[in-house]
């Protein structure tokens, strides 16, 4: 339950919605980055800006779509997680 305000100065009690993770398919910039432009930012325009920085790996983009047309394969298992949400590393058709 939260506290939200209403008229004046009165609150009233709101049932929260239950926190839900959803994926989070990663593309790496250093490999793919002529495919990303393409089809991420130039067909599909589904890519979120920001991207999460790995040691390992480098940038890594950010995408939140579940079927992706331009997907070749993608890990069965988490690379790992932010905030408490998977991130699974995907690799572009050439």
């Amino acid at each position: 339950m939260s506290l939200i305000k209403s008229k004046g100065n009165m609150y009233r009690l709101r049932k929260m919605r239950p926190l839900v993770h959803r994926p989070i398919y990663g593309l790496i910039f250093n490999r793919q980055r002529e495919l990303i432009e393409k089809y991420c930012f130039g067909e599909c325009k589904k890519i979120i800006l920001g991207a999460i920085f790995d040691p390992l790996l480098g940038e890594v983009g950010v995408c939140r779509t579940a079927e992706c047309p331009y997907m070749e394969k993608q890990m069965d298992e988490p690379f790992g997680t932010v905030m408490g949400e998977p991130v699974y590393i995907r690799k572009l058709k050439s």
